[in-house]
């Protein structure tokens, strides 16, 4: 393909999963791409309902997906270069006919499933080229290495991951003969610029805290999946140091009141735009 200038699709479920963190990991893909000259579209396409953040539900009603969509791509202009479709439905489609995204898959050079979000069907294989970025390296390959027997891996011609240490003498991640390409997060400076705040500097991060039920089992041991197990090691730090913490969390209301009676500052992560979460991930 060399460096000529490329169609590709991004893969992805920013509308699907519509929090900070999972829209500024696809803009700065997409910017990225966009930078480089290449054509680039952003698609949602798979049969998995949406988060409605207003509504607090996973439901079939798409709008807030699409409209999170579409505010986010006004944003690094691709404005009209993204599509949205329930695939288990006749009439659930945006920003493309089902015709138009058909021939979107069949005229582009190369499909990044990003996240691995979306479960190829047979119009996604109509794409010539298909690389799967795994950004969360190791989960899968442990549930692969117990003998589960389906693999997201086999629809695509390349694994690119974030997992730089994979095949090191000191990594012990199975990886059961695949060949891995190493990637890391791209970054675009202007959507992630410097900053700086007040002294005392305030530290901030933003994420979940506890999310149950994605433990895997290998040999004996348990790879934890939840951040709450690594935060309980440290949650009287607030109390050592001078500088304020605000956290910025996906989180229920008892351990909220814990955070904060630890000395923890915590903002409901739902409430937060799209510039007050690019704030506190520029402070890091």
């Amino acid at each position: 393909m060399g460096l000529s200038r490329l169609r590709i699709v991004v893969l992805g479920m920013m509308g699907r999963s519509p929090f900070g963190g999972q829209t500024w990991l696809y803009l700065n893909w997409l910017r990225g791409l966009q930078r480089l000259g290449h054509d680039v579209w952003y698609v949602e396409d798979d049969t998995v309902w949406p988060y409605d953040p207003i509504r607090n539900t996973v439901t079939d009603d798409y709008r807030y997906a699409v409209r999170h969509i579409q505010r986010c791509l006004d944003r690094v202009g691709l404005s009209e270069r993204w599509a949205y479709r329930l695939a288990d439905r006749s009439d659930a489609t945006a920003g493309l006919s089902e015709t138009q995204l058909t021939e979107l898959y069949r005229s582009c050079d190369l499909l990044l499933n990003i996240v691995g979000a979306t479960a190829l069907r047979d119009s996604h294989r109509a794409a010539p080229y298909r690389v799967y970025i795994e950004t969360d390296p190791v989960t899968l390959e442990l549930e692969l290495a117990r003998g589960d027997s389906w693999s997201p891996f086999d629809d695509h011609h390349v694994i690119a991951t974030y997992g730089e240490n994979y095949g090191a003498p000191d990594c012990g991640v199975p990886l059961g003969g695949r060949t891995y390409l190493k990637t890391r997060q791209p970054v675009d400076l202007e959507l992630w610029p410097m900053a700086a705040d007040p002294s005392p500097r305030c530290f901030t991060t933003i994420g979940n805290y506890r999310q149950e039920g994605k433990d895997v089992e290998y040999q004996g041991d348990i790879y934890r999946w939840s951040k709450h197990h690594e935060w309980e090691r440290f949650l009287d730090l607030p109390k050592r140091l001078a500088q304020p913490f605000q956290l910025a969390l996906q989180v229920d209301d008892d351990d909220r009141k814990r955070l904060e009676q630890c000395g923890w500052g915590v903002v409901p992560a739902l409430e937060m735009s799209l510039d007050v979460f690019g704030r506190y991930q520029t402070y890091i």
